[in-house]
């Protein structure tokens, strides 16, 4: 991906690119351990801007059986509707990687109205 992204079109396809390297990836390795999809949707702390402040959503994930080994979550964007009124600008990552789960944080500020945003992640050892 350039510097920077010419529209939220550039960052879709960027992170739509990702993914496919991210399955090619995982069809040709043994070490990716768990992966899962998330939807966050009508979040009230994202959509509502109150100042400046970053605002963070948390989803905690489990993972289906104990993990043995692992040591990275890669989160891909797959997914984004957001207000056209304002920027968009988010951070997705991780927190809190336990051999049973982890949480997934969506990170926005400034005036930034996240209203729908799709997380493919993996686990990787």
């Amino acid at each position: 991906m350039s510097d920077k992204p010419k529209s939220v079109l550039d960052v879709i396809g960027w992170c739509k690119e990702l993914e496919h390297r991210l399955e090619a990836l995982e069809s040709s390795s043994g070490r990716i351990l768990a992966s899962g999809e998330e939807k966050l949707k009508k979040d009230e702390i994202l959509i509502n801007p109150k100042g400046d402040s970053t605002r963070n959503s948390t989803i905690s994930i489990k993972f289906e059986k104990e993990l043995e080994g692992v040591s990275e979550i890669i989160p891909s964007i797959v997914a984004l509707d957001s207000d056209s009124r304002g920027n968009t600008i988010f951070d997705v990552y991780s927190e809190n990687l336990s051999s049973t789960g982890f949480d997934l944080v969506v990170s926005t500020w400034s005036d930034s109205r996240i209203n729908v945003i799709v997380i493919k992640w993996i686990a990787i050892a």
